[in-house]
């Protein structure tokens, strides 16, 4: 038995006519009704009993045909899962972020991704950047969020984000009339900044990071999130990204530009020396394509708080 004997013995079934199959195939009748009884001499038994113009299966006939149904049922969704891997509808993807963008724009992008892809998987975990390289050079995750590092080996990384940091005071702050916030204005004040997950140095200014190290008074925290929440509840200026200042309430602060145009710069990371997946290649694509729309209402939102 082979594969075209299957084919022409479930057309015979599914039409009742050699005639019809022949026609369906392109071929002709007699070479339908020999690859007919080269199958019955295959199998061992009669397939078919001939009642003038008409073909009637034997009960043997039957039975094979429910086992080539179930057959070809399992081709049918063998089809649907090439075409879901092909479309990126079908796998798992790990993907690493930094704290600060755990919250807010990510998960709305990921949540986008996933809504028309039921049969993906994803594992999100939020780490320092230094983890998230190693985890990606690693082939633990597939894609990384994090600050832009020089001299990185293990990891291509690909400009997403330019992020530029604000100041989120309350209201009635001094800060808060100004309309654009020096280093030197922040002297004297409570400072919130993250500084114990992902080192401020690696994007801050030296003149910034200089002045807060040398407060009286550090406020340390885990995530720019938590930095946003104490300024709104008046525990001192905060120190974070536009992105995450957009996620305030307007009516409890006040956000500021800082000088000389500091910014965190975000890229993605993949593993240089592994080749991506379509599904994977699908989340680097709407990653960026989300990130310039995320990116073009940070920067008017920079321009309104200085209008």
């Amino acid at each position: 038995m082979n594969a075209r004997q299957v084919e022409i013995f479930r057309l015979v079934m599914l039409t009742g006519s050699v005639t019809e199959t022949a026609k369906r195939l392109h071929v002709s009748q007699p070479a339908i009704s020999k690859q007919m009884r080269l199958l019955e001499d295959n199998v061992g038994f009669t397939l078919f009993r001939r009642s003038g113009n008409r073909l009637h299966p034997t009960d043997e006939a039957m039975a094979l045909f429910e086992q080539v149904e179930m057959l070809y049922r399992g081709l049918d969704q063998l089809d649907r899962f090439a075409e879901d891997l092909r479309e990126s509808r079908r796998g798992m993807l790990s993907v690493a972020t930094m704290p600060l963008l755990s919250q807010g724009w990510l998960p709305r992008t990921v949540a986008d991704f996933l809504r028309d892809r039921p049969d993906v998987s994803l594992s999100l975990v939020a780490r320092s950047t230094d983890w998230i390289a190693r985890s990606v050079a690693a082939g633990r995750s597939d894609l990384g969020l994090g600050l832009f590092r020089k001299d990185e080996l293990g990891v291509i990384q690909t400009p997403l984000l330019q992020l530029p940091l604000v100041c989120v005071c309350p209201r009635g702050h001094p800060l808060g009339a100004r309309k654009r916030i020096e280093i030197e204005d922040l002297a004297g004040h409570d400072l919130i900044a993250p500084s114990n997950f992902d080192p401020l140095h690696l994007a801050l200014p030296q003149p910034l990071a200089q002045l807060i190290s040398a407060q009286k008074r550090r406020l340390e925290v885990f995530t720019t999130q938590t930095a946003l929440e104490l300024a709104m509840n008046g525990a001192g200026v905060a120190i974070v990204d536009v992105m995450t200042a957009l996620e305030r309430p307007s009516d409890t602060v006040c956000v500021r530009p800082i000088g000389q145009n500091i910014a965190f710069n975000i890229v993605i990371m993949a593993p240089r020396h592994r080749s991506h997946s379509r599904l994977v290649q699908a989340m680097q694509r709407q990653l960026v394509a989300d990130a310039l729309a995320a990116q073009e209402r940070a920067f008017r939102f920079v321009a309104e708080c200085e209008s």
